[in-house]
């Protein structure tokens, strides 16, 4: 069983080793100590991990931001799976071409 902490969003899990320079690693608390299983399995590092899960859940929603009018929050405007994905392949154009 993993051991929660004071944040909410995150547990220590049980078998935690520290790092040096880092202290405990971290997961999401939803997970607690079940392994991150299906297409994930093969996947080396987080971007595979971000790819796989673009190429799964294209069209569904991903990243929101509720936009304030007149310091009043808006309804949350949210971006898939394919427009992040596009997004970041724009940047990393920039970066690598420019």
């Amino acid at each position: 069983m993993a051991t929660t902490t004071k944040n909410m969003f995150t547990i220590v899990p049980s078998d935690a080793v520290p790092e040096l320079g880092s202290g405990l690693p971290r997961r999401a608390a939803f997970l607690k100590d079940r392994p991150l299983t299906g297409d994930y399995e093969n996947a080396s590092s987080l971007w595979e991990v971000f790819e796989i899960s673009c190429a799964t859940y294209g069209d569904k929603d991903y990243l929101g931001h509720r936009p304030m009018v007149d310091g009043v929050a808006q309804p949350y405007v949210w971006e898939s799976f394919s427009q992040v994905r596009t997004r970041i392949a724009n940047v990393a154009y920039v970066y690598y071409f420019v």
